[in-house]
């Protein structure tokens, strides 16, 4: 059968290479608003794998005063009050066990200055990549806002 470009034989190698193009195409597009939009968005964002920070996005660094690349690789607790870290350890243990959606108020988060500021925070789990990642949001309560 001749390759035209209006044919509809899903066999066809011409539709079959445009339907992949284009699939190709819109996760690409996907993939790089997602990454436009957690780098840029209003809240703090931090991917953790194994208790391990892998990516912050930049308020997370304005919001902790950390850069970026001081929190990747660091496990999640250097961000948790000294004196729950402990505490905090068997939570994520827990999480673990039931990972779901789990929107979380009243923490603090301790920043690299030392200081302790009022935040809630928004877990959810990613399993659809390979490993498992856990996304946390995090927002400073409005009394404690530094300027962006």
């Amino acid at each position: 059968m001749p390759v035209t470009p209006d044919s509809t034989d899903p066999t066809d190698p011409a539709i079959t290479t445009t339907r992949l193009e284009i699939a190709a195409h819109r996760l690409r597009t996907v993939e790089l608003c997602g990454l436009f939009y957690i780098e840029n968005c209003s809240s703090g964002v931090l991917i953790v794998e194994g208790g391990l920070i892998t990516y912050a996005n930049k308020r997370m660094s304005a919001i902790s005063g950390y850069h970026h690349s001081e929190l990747e690789g660091q496990p999640i607790e250097m961000l948790v009050p000294s004196t729950k870290r402990d505490v905090h350890k068997a939570h994520v243990v827990g999480y673990g066990r039931d990972p779901r959606p789990r929107p979380m108020a009243g923490f603090q988060l301790q920043r690299k200055d030392g200081t302790l500021s009022a935040v809630d925070i928004e877990l959810l789990t990613c399993t659809e990549v390979e490993g498992v990642f856990t996304i946390a949001t995090i927002r400073v309560k409005s009394q404690d806002q530094e300027a962006s």
